[in-house]
């Protein structure tokens, strides 16, 4: 599977960046492929982590529709994230709502495996370096 989110793959910062990625563990990736879907939590936020094919992807785990847990009543289906609740859909890439009654899009984090496990990485605002004194 190959890891797919907004923003770098790259978590270490440079000198002129103002943004890091803070890494959070989930499940063994073998957890998540065809048709399972995985919460993991990072910080104050949870995702739900899905495959459409080889890729994979992480999406805020609540439904903007009505709140529901998109880990406990979501499907991929025809290569979207689909709320089984009220059929709200969702763009994996983008969080994008697709259909009614979801008018509202998701947010995205980023996914990667490292060492057998899903990892899900959120951007953190970090102070940005001091200048020459």
């Amino acid at each position: 599977m190959s890891a797919t989110g907004a923003g770098p793959a790259a978590s270490e910062p440079t000198e002129t960046s103002t943004t890091t990625v803070k890494w959070y563990p989930g499940p063994p990736a073998e957890q998540v492929g065809a048709g399972k879907l995985v919460r993991v939590d990072a910080g104050e936020r949870s995702f739900v982590v899905f495959a459409v094919g080889d890729d994979l992807y992480a999406l805020d785990d609540r439904c903007s529709h009505r709140d529901e847990s998109l880990s406990e009543v979501g499907t991929v289906d025809d290569g979207e994230l689909e709320c089984c609740a009220h059929g709200a859909r969702f763009d994996p890439a983008t969080g994008a709502a697709r259909c009614l009654p979801a008018t509202k899009a998701l947010g995205t984090a980023q996914v990667r495996v490292n060492e057998g496990r899903i990892e899900v990485g959120v951007s953190v605002e970090s102070p940005a370096p001091a200048g020459p004194r």
